[in-house]
């Protein structure tokens, strides 16, 4: 019994050993196979496009490029110096590129390039700066040999050789003019360093009085001494009030008059203070500015400006009062017309029609070169409009259609000849102007309002194709004429530079202005790099050249459309109104961050953000979520389709899309008062009447936006 128990043991011992063998072999067949297979097509350029250097490297670390054809290992080998540099290993960077010599002819020089600045990494600065001199001598990219000289300033300024960073510096002043504030702003540093002081605050002084919005200005302030002259007094204020520094801007205009009262500046300088309090917001104080700089300097912008802060301060009766003492004291002023305009608007919010068609008058038949002559002249139609003069309402938007400079205004004032006709039971009149204001479609806000109305022939339009996130290696490099800056753009992208891919097309983009077909090409090449707001501002330069209806789906594209479309339906919202919002907020920019602080594709306010996060239960979220496209669009499609739904029942359900766009941008509280102020019984004159321009504008943009995109979505 003894011996067959062992027997039956040593017998299941050998089995299981070679089975452990099987396995072990089978592991390892599978895992040199694992390691000799090339990364997915385009997987490594993603990872190195979204800045994920470490998993990229770990993962060309494990492919044996023994076993690659050269094109693939040459791509490799580029990528895995890329990743070294940007995982702090230029030696590693170095060695690879070294093996990479005229691998590549397009990248030659962005090689060398590299190779330099991996020197200076190592330390290696003599090597470095002899590598920078020689890339200048011989380098044919104007963009790369510019960034050399900086990088070559920079080493001989850390290794004290401060004339030759100068002098480095100094070249690319005529190289490059649109970069003098941050050359100035170096050279000054460089001053400070080798004790000059007295050059560097000169040259300090050069930079913010000669570009004061610059952002090397704002930050030179801190680094120059006091003021010495009133002149410098000012330039330094100057710089707070270009950029948004309100406060610090009037704490610096008021230590200016008060040092300086008498001075030639202390005019401009009380004006700027008060424009300066208007722009804080703190309008009592404005007022008193302006209210000392027109009656002791006499300074007549000062006149306007006043009755611009007595709108703000809700005293109306005064503000016209002083608008049109303006326009009758100073009737060549720049701001005449500015001012006759904002009387007519003012009275016209205070229901006060017939003292705003005088106003409406007096500005289009005296001032026949405003920016604002056509639509005074449709406002006088307008006045009669809301007062039920349909009649004499019809006879001015029929001349201003015929007469009007502007073809928007052509339309607009069609479009309310149908209205007016309307009303006037002219019914074939009526849908004869409807129908000519549809004729101008899509150029027009009223354009496109009379095709929704069902006027106007439907567009013979391609079916559009739907972009949706970032392509890397998806265009066919056959299409393209050979043009170095596309070829490289191309060879850019494929390795994960999307950037750098990016800077060439902007370069292409400079060298083709006058060929569309080109400009067609690298227009389609933005969208592959997902640089989907270039890509829309070059089809509208497109589109100027060539008016073929095939570009609109260029023009209204469908970007993002798969997280349009599940954020739509979540928020139960149209996807193509969130498609007409993202449009006109960022033109499809993610990273867009507007003046007052809203971020994003849809442009949310970051407390906005906050709370709507809260809502949909989205954790631990941050500001710079609002970066991310699929947290932008859920999150304002959420917004956009609370506020439409509040205004889509009861009494103003006609108006739910108006009123919904109107409070996505000016705020649902304001959208609700000027409910309460005008009349919405006709949408298209709440529209009108709606107080903020801006937000006026905006909904009109956007509703354009909306029923072109719904022309396209039925092709």
């Amino acid at each position: 019994m003894p011996s067959r128990t062992k027997l039956v043991g040593g017998t299941l011992g050998l089995v299981l050993l070679v089975l452990l063998a099987f396995l072990v072999s089978d592991f390892l067949r599978q895992l040199e196979e694992r390691t000799v297979a090339p990364p997915g097509e385009g997987q490594l350029a993603l990872l190195i496009a979204r800045d994920e250097h470490q998993r990229a490297f770990e993962l060309l670390k494990q492919v044996n490029k023994k076993d690659l054809d050269p094109d693939d290992r040459i791509q490799l080998l580029y990528q895995a110096a890329i990743c070294a540099r940007a995982l702090g290993q230029p030696a590693e960077a170095y060695e690879h590129l070294e093996q990479l010599k005229n691998s590549i002819p397009e990248l030659e020089d962005y090689r060398r390039f590299w190779m330099a600045g991996a020197l200076a990494e190592m330390g290696e600065l003599e090597a470095a700066t002899e590598a920078y001199d020689d890339f200048i001598l011989t380098s044919k990219n104007d963009d790369l040999t510019d960034t050399a000289h900086q990088q070559l300033a920079s080493l001989h300024a850390a290794a004290k050789d401060y004339k030759q960073a100068l002098l480095t510096y100094r070249r690319l002043l005529p190289r490059q003019p649109d970069k003098i504030p941050e050359w100035h702003y170096q050279m000054a540093q460089i001053h400070e360093e080798r004790g000059d002081h007295t050059r560097a605050r000169r040259l300090r002084m050069q930079l913010i009085k000669e570009h004061p919005t610059h952002h090397r200005a704002l930050s030179t302030l801190p680094q120059l001494p006091r003021a010495k002259t009133p002149e410098e007094h000012h330039a330094w204020a100057l710089v707070y009030f270009k950029h948004g520094q309100h406060k610090q801007a009037a704490k610096s205009f008021e230590r200016f008059l008060k040092n300086h009262p008498r001075h030639q500046l202390a005019a401009e300088v009380r004006y700027k203070l008060g424009r300066a309090y208007q722009k804080d917001r703190q309008y009592d104080k404005a007022l008193k500015a302006f209210n000392r700089a027109y009656e002791q300097h006499y300074y007549r912008s000062a006149l306007y400006r006043m009755a611009e802060v007595l709108v703000r301060l809700n005293h109306e009766t005064k503000a016209v009062a002083t608008f049109e003492k303006f326009s009758r004291l100073y009737p060549k002023h720049d701001l005449a017309d500015d001012a006759l305009w904002q009387a007519a608007k003012a009275t016209e919010r205070n229901n006060q029609f017939s003292r705003a068609e005088k106003f409406y008058q007096k500005l289009s038949a005296g001032y026949p070169d405003s920016k604002y002559r056509d639509e005074a002249w449709w406002s006088v139609g307008f006045t009669h409009y809301c007062r039920r003069q349909f009649g004499s309402a019809l006879k001015v938007f029929r001349e201003v259609s015929r007469m009007a400079r502007e073809p928007h205004i052509v339309d607009q004032s069609l479009f309310w000849a149908g209205k007016a006709a309307e009303h006037l039971d002219r019914e074939e009149e009526s849908q004869a102007y409807f129908a000519e204001a549809a004729g101008g479609f899509p150029r027009s806000y009223y354009s496109t309002r009379a095709t929704t109305l069902g006027f106007g022939k439907a567009l013979t339009i391609e079916s559009p194709r739907l972009q949706t996130s970032l392509q890397l290696d998806s265009l066919d490099s056959s299409n393209f004429k050979e043009n170095g800056h596309l070829k490289r753009s191309r060879i850019l992208q494929k390795l994960g530079l999307v950037h750098l891919a990016e800077g060439e097309l902007q370069q292409a983009e400079k060298l083709n202005r006058s060929d569309i077909d080109t400009l067609k090409k690298i227009r389609d090449h933005y969208e592959s790099l997902g640089a989907l707001n270039r890509a829309l501002r070059l089809s509208i330069i497109i589109a100027a050249s060539d008016v073929g209806h095939s570009e609109y789906h260029h023009l209204y594209p469908h970007y993002y459309w798969r997280q349009v479309e599940e954020a739509a339906r979540e928020s139960r919202i149209d996807p193509h109104l969130v498609l007409s919002v993202i449009r006109q907020e960022s033109y499809f920019s993610k990273d867009a961050v507007s003046r007052v602080g809203a971020i994003g594709l849809m442009q949310i306010m970051p407390q906005t953000g906050h709370d709507l996060a809260r809502q949909l239960g989205l954790n631990q979220f941050e500001r710079t979520a609002l970066f991310d496209p699929d947290i932008s669009i859920r999150l304002g499609s959420r917004f956009l389709g609370d506020q439409v739904r509040q205004f889509a029942t009861g009494p103003t359900r006609k108006l739910g899309f108006e009123l919904g766009l109107a409070a996505y941008n000016a705020g649902p509280h304001v959208a609700h008062k000027w409910v309460q102020r005008f009349s919405y019984e006709d949408p298209d004159a709440f529209v009108e009447r709606i107080p903020f321009k801006e937000t006026r504008l905006y909904v009109k943009l956007v509703l354009k936006n909306y029923a072109i995109y719904k022309v396209l979505s039925e092709v």
